[in-house]
């Protein structure tokens, strides 16, 4: 399945997995998973962080 990782979902992802939810862990860390992100949110990334 491929899952569209928005900037929140990014930031959550990289660094503070904590936070997740079991279900949404469940997704992302399930290795037959694509997990695009758009060139938008890394761009967001790069000003904020």
């Amino acid at each position: 399945m491929r899952l569209l990782l928005d900037t929140n979902a990014l930031v959550f992802y990289l660094y503070d997995r904590d936070e997740l939810s079991m279900d949404v862990k469940r997704c992302l860390f399930d290795y037959s998973n694509t997990l695009p992100t758009s060139t938008v949110c890394v761009n967001e990334l790069n000003t904020y962080i």
